[in-house]
């Protein structure tokens, strides 16, 4: 990067990229945000590179989510544990205006901002009409057999299911020996399971929500309330005949035809049909997941739901925590390049998610995971809740028969208790926003995990990987001023401790986030004369803010 004064930094513009050059023969990378004007409306975009590829990205629209159409024969348990491609909420297609990868033409008129809602309801009928009702319905049939299948193999199967239905019916104060009745909680199961299976034989009807997602939902003149019900009826059938298997008999498996009967409620509702809206593009589909029996959000609020990988934590613990997506974390492990053998170290572990992701690793790749967080201390907030999560991670992982492992520690990440050259790997997600740490902590936390990092990570072939905000300009200053401190002793020519390889934007649920990755150069490096004194100094402020928050707490 070029260097300037640090009154030419704080006179520089905020959207206005940075240049890196780390090497003298290399060209120089850009990354940083830029405004466009598009029409009457300003766009950002964010740049950046991947060693020597150059990434764009654009923020917002659907919230930065692609949909991802594929095929497979691959049974529901498997398809319901795909981590490797770091993708989200899983559906079961009933129809796109998409076929073969190509847009018809008809489609281009279909929902757009520009329109009122009665023209955009009317080109949508009329396109309906070309579809057939005939053909649409045996669309509609076979992902309502696909979703079917999910709740018997998948949904009967989940101990995050069972564990969530443990705490709603509170099934341990009816029990006398205050131990787990695993009998009443396969009985909350069994009526699940039989209840639903009582809807597809047509005995009682099916319930059913409607929801809808849309990009750049602000340009359009109608809300997405007003376009649901006008739209339901061409969406639902009233009757779909199914053909419904008996999983007693699994040698013969016999197939009977079962017409079941739809009807809508908005709370307690059996499946939820969702409707993709996206640059003149539409996809109808039924959601794989069950939100309504983990107590999570669904699609109801028009923005992409959180991941319910298992291991899950449940109920409204789990819409109050700020923990990274399972699929974010695997993603992170992927482009870390992890090899079979490595040790994964995260400083910033939160509840453990990367850890615990590290650990469900394939046998190619199986590594032991390593995470801690000063938030995990009897003082801190994620005690009980990673503990949680930590057992179920162990289940999961028995169940899975995963020859990885991990742990999770107590400590404080710019004190590492880690030995030198140790680490192969560091991931992690690194606190932004205001509710983890300000700006100013930031600023003073940053050089000694850094330093930290350097101390732990294998000379030539540690490498790091961080996921971070905005404020990502600040982690690299942080990342590169790791050379002009006394403890950097000089070998090979070079004093850099690090050497970043790439800076680009990724987006999660809608936030614009950062990924920076650096390698460990063959630099030496001990700790610097006034770490100790540093680490103290924040002790001591995180001590004094922490018995202030108390004494609020007790005062209210």
């Amino acid at each position: 990067r070029r260097k300037r004064g640090r009154q030419e930094e704080k006179n520089e513009e905020k959207n206005k990229p940075m240049t890196y050059d780390n090497n003298e023969d290399s060209n120089s990378q850009i990354c940083g945000t830029v405004t466009l004007n598009v029409g009457k409306r300003e766009r950002e975009m964010n740049l950046g590179y991947f060693h020597n590829e150059t990434i764009i990205s654009t923020p917002g629209g659907l919230e930065g989510k692609h949909l991802i159409q594929f095929k497979s024969n691959a049974p529901p348990q498997f398809i319901s544990q795909i981590r490797p491609m770091g993708c989200g909420p899983l559906l079961a297609l009933v129809f796109t205006s998409c076929t073969d990868g190509h847009l018809e033409d008809k489609t281009l008129e279909l929902f757009n901002p520009k329109d009122d809602l009665e023209k955009s309801v009317s080109s949508y009928l009329s396109y309906m009409q070309n579809v057939g009702t005939s053909r649409y319905t045996n669309y509609f049939r076979d992902a309502l057999n696909l979703w079917y299948n999910h709740v018997q193999d998948v949904w009967s199967q989940s101990s995050d299911i069972k564990d969530y239905l443990d705490t709603k019916y509170n099934i341990n104060k009816k029990n006398i020996d205050n131990e787990r009745n695993d009998d009443c909680v396969h009985d909350q199961l069994k009526e699940l399971r039989d209840s639903l299976q009582r809807k597809i034989n047509g005995t009682e009807d099916c319930k059913y929500r409607l929801s809808c997602i849309r990009s750049n939902t602000k340009d359009y003149t109608y809300s997405r309330e007003s376009l649901i019900p006008l739209v339901a009826d061409t969406l639902i059938p009233e009757e779909v005949t199914m053909n419904v298997s008996h999983r007693d008999d699994k040698a013969n498996c016999p197939m009977d035809s079962k017409t079941m009967k739809c009807a809508d409620d908005l709370k307690n509702y059996d499946f939820e049909l969702v409707i993709f809206i996206k640059e003149n593009l539409f996809a109808i589909a039924i959601s794989l997941c069950p939100y309504q029996h983990l107590g999570a959000k669904s699609f109801s609020s028009g923005k992409i739901p959180p991941d319910i990988t298992s291991p899950y934590i449940t109920g409204e613990v789990s819409q109050q925590l700020v923990r990274l997506r399972p699929s974010i974390s695997s993603l992170l492990l992927n482009i870390s390049q992890v090899k079979k053998g490595d040790t994964i170290l995260d400083p910033c572990a939160g509840v453990g998610s990367i850890p615990v992701e590290a650990s469900l690793l394939g046998k190619s790749q199986t590594c032991f995971g390593l995470g801690g967080d000063i938030a995990l201390s009897r003082d801190g907030c994620l005690d009980d809740v990673a503990e949680d999560y930590c057992k179920r991670a162990r289940k999961h992982q028995m169940n899975k028969k995963c020859s990885g492992s991990c742990d999770m520690v107590c400590w404080d990440a710019s004190s590492l208790p880690i030995r030198d050259s140790l680490v192969d790997c560091v991931i992690s997600d690194l606190p932004f926003g205001v509710k983890c740490m300000s700006a100013t902590k930031l600023k003073s936390f940053l050089p000694l995990l850094f330093s930290e990092c350097a101390r732990v990570l294998k000379q030539n072939t540690g490498r790091m990987t961080l996921l971070c905000g905005a404020s990502f300009k600040t982690v690299l200053d942080a990342i590169e001023k790791q050379r002009n401190y006394d403890f950097v002793q000089e070998r090979d020519g070079t004093n850099e401790l690090f050497r970043i390889v790439a800076v680009f934007p990724t987006n999660i649920g809608g936030l614009a986030a950062w990924i920076i990755q650096a390698e460990r150069t063959n630099c030496l490096a001990v700790r610097i004369k006034n770490h100790t004194d540093r680490f103290r100094k924040m002790t001591l402020n995180r001590k004094q803010e922490t018995s202030r928050g108390k004494k609020k707490r007790l005062q209210s």
